[in-house]
């Protein structure tokens, strides 16, 4: 029998042991983007075996398993923008997307179902997830490209970014939400943003151990200098209350500076998500919530709660 590689991890202990890595005698080197290359190719064309040393171990070889990671890829609306100031635009968007591609294109996911992610626990007893004890599917995992298009009737298109890290999976599904979103009509670019480490290396500014790290996406979201950002959303905690209170007014971080120990001069406690989302309804049941000490009661509460989101759409859920 064969078997088709997903991946292929090649761990060094530093960077100086990689540095000093040596083939030897005998053994040939295989470049990685050579192995993605021959990973991306279709299966007619795989006519070139790729074969490795014996010494190669791979990690964790023939104990692999899958686990829920708690996290989500969503795309967070900038709702300030025009284009997305109407929640029914917000939710044509997502509707126009096929979950189910975004999982054939990207390993190790699953389309989403709603903000709360699998593995996410509904109360105290561990016994049934959220997602579980909460079915009803909230987003769907295939498009409905004619009730997206239904719902932006009359409504006003335009230009837009897709901001997104610099990265191969994060740029393959802005690149496919793109050709889905210009389909509606919308002129929409994809800006993959990475890191400057311009610098690196040079004495003097070595000493100022930050300026080493300029990670420009992560600027760009805390400006919220983007019209639509990709996001990989970890929860805060193993309840639905961690992954939905931010979303709600006074839940949303902004509190003291850790630096200083002190509260934040542009400190206010009723600053919205960074989405710009506020509603009046959603604040109340996060509030119930909070006050709520029975878990089981909690996530019924939260389950309300995240229906108003997931029909506000500022957040877009995907895998």
């Amino acid at each position: 029998s064969q078997v088709k590689p997903n991946q292929v991890k090649i761990v060094f202990p530093s960077k100086m042991a990689k540095a000093e890595y040596e083939l030897k005698d005998g053994e040939q080197e295989v470049a990685l983007d050579q192995l993605v290359s021959y990973a991306s190719m279709s299966a007619s064309d795989k006519t070139q075996a790729i074969t490795f040393d014996s010494n190669i171990s791979l990690v964790n070889a023939g104990k692999s398993k899958e686990a829920n990671m708690l996290t989500q890829h969503a795309y967070y609306f900038n709702t300030e923008n025009e284009l997305f100031a109407d929640a029914d635009v917000r939710l044509a968007l997502s509707m126009a997307i096929d979950r189910n591609h975004i999982a054939e294109l990207v390993s190790g996911v699953t389309a989403s179902k709603g903000w709360v992610a699998d593995g996410v626990y509904s109360d105290s007893s561990r016994k049934k997830t959220y997602r579980e004890a909460n079915s009803e599917t909230l987003v769907s995992a295939s498009a409905d490209l004619e009730g997206a298009k239904s719902l932006l009737k009359g409504k006003k298109k335009g230009s837009f970014t897709i901001t997104s890290r610099d990265s191969a999976v994060e740029k393959t599904i802005a690149e496919y939400v793109k050709s889905v979103w210009s389909e509606l009509g919308y002129t929409v670019k994809v800006s993959a943003l990475g890191l400057d480490n311009k610098g690196i290396g040079d004495e003097t500014e070595f000493t100022n151990y930050y300026s080493l790290w300029r990670d420009n996406f992560t600027s760009a979201y805390i400006a919220r200098d983007f019209d639509v950002i990709a996001i990989d959303y970890t929860s805060m905690g193993t309840y639905a209350f961690a992954s939905l209170a931010p979303f709600a007014t006074g839940f949303t971080g902004k509190a003291i500076s850790l630096k200083d120990l002190t509260l934040d001069p542009d400190y206010d406690a009723n600053i919205p998500h960074i989405t710009g989302w506020q509603n009046d309804e959603f604040d109340s049941l996060i509030e119930k919530a909070f006050e709520e000490k029975d878990l089981g009661a909690r996530s019924t509460i939260l389950a309300d709660a995240e229906k108003i989101l997931m029909n506000e759409m500022p957040v877009m859920p995907l895998v």
